[in-house]
């Protein structure tokens, strides 16, 4: 079953081993059920369904009932998820925590050059998605569509928000005096290959999206941020 074995790889990416995440799939589908029948349903070997079912007891996803024969339950899928979720966020927070306290020392006036389609878009966003109070942007049409959920997400935060864009580009951002939207008509080309991001006056992405290879410039640096800032001003 091709959707079941999807099911299957996601639960391997959430620290799953592939016979933990059969047995488990199988003990949803027909429960409660001993060894055996698990076995037979997840299409493990009997000779390692035991050890399978122990360890998913430990990581707190099925159920146990001593009895003869021992007989398993999954726990309900709904609490299963959010035990895993509760404890991918602790993993996360950590990380993020761990990996600050590394980072504390770098240079923030330091400018690095970023090159992809891809990469760029996602230094946009992050860019966006840290910013706390103000927001400057300069952005094309495409890249209004791709970055239209971080910046809603922006507005709902509270961030005042200088946006630029093209007369024909589709803006859907609330209704709010923190939200202003600039046009300007897209006479050249080179209108639709600059985008500009700069958050809290601090941390500012600098993109030409040429089709054939785009390249951007991530910085920290205040000096870039305060030219990027009266570059968007500039529309006004």
């Amino acid at each position: 079953m091709a959707g079941l074995d999807e099911l299957v790889q996601r639960l391997q990416a959430l620290g799953f081993s592939q016979y933990e995440a059969r047995a488990y799939c199988a003990l949803l589908q027909k429960s409660p059920a001993n060894g055996h029948e698990v076995a037979k349903t997840a299409g493990i070997p009997t000779s390692k369904i035991y050890e399978t079912l122990e360890r998913l007891h430990q990581k707190g996803a099925v159920l146990v009932q001593r009895s003869e024969p021992t007989l398993w339950a999954p726990v309900p899928h709904r609490q299963l998820v959010a035990t895993l979720r509760s404890r991918l966020d602790t993993t996360f927070r950590a990380v993020e925590q761990g990996l600050a306290q590394l980072g504390q020392e770098q240079d923030t006036r330091l400018t690095w050059s970023l090159s992809g389609q891809g990469n760029i878009q996602a230094s946009l966003r992050g860019a966006i998605d840290r910013t706390q109070r103000r927001l400057a942007a300069i952005l094309p049409d495409a890249e209004v569509d791709h970055l239209a959920a971080a910046l809603q997400a922006a507005v709902a935060r509270g961030v005042t928000i200088d946006l630029i864009v093209s007369d024909g580009a589709v803006v859907d951002l609330p209704k709010s005096a923190r939200v202003r939207i600039s046009r300007h008509p897209a006479a050249q080309a080179e209108d639709e290959r600059l985008a500009v991001v700069v958050g809290d006056g601090e941390e500012t992405v600098l993109a030409d999206l040429a089709q054939d290879r785009p390249q951007a410039m991530w910085t920290h640096h205040p000096a870039v941020a305060m030219l990027a800032e009266e570059h968007v001003r500039t529309f006004d």
